[in-house]
């Protein structure tokens, strides 16, 4: 078993052009490895797609 003081967490984000899964594409990722206590030990964040940005899903805007 694995104490406490030696477990990392890993937070994964996402950045995406919307929700649907036939249409919209994940434009970045983002991960960063947080200690029991809260420190960062390690961040990483790379962007998939890069894409000429219009204005065909207008909800995405209203999140951000």
């Amino acid at each position: 078993m694995t104490a406490l003081s030696d477990t990392r967490f890993a937070v994964v984000d996402t950045e995406t052009t919307g929700l649907s899964t036939d249409d919209d594409v994940v434009l970045q990722l983002g991960v960063v490895v947080v200690r029991h206590d809260g420190k960062v030990e390690h961040e990483f964040v790379t962007y998939l797609r890069r894409r000429t940005w219009g204005f065909g899903h207008v909800g995405a805007f209203h999140v951000h």
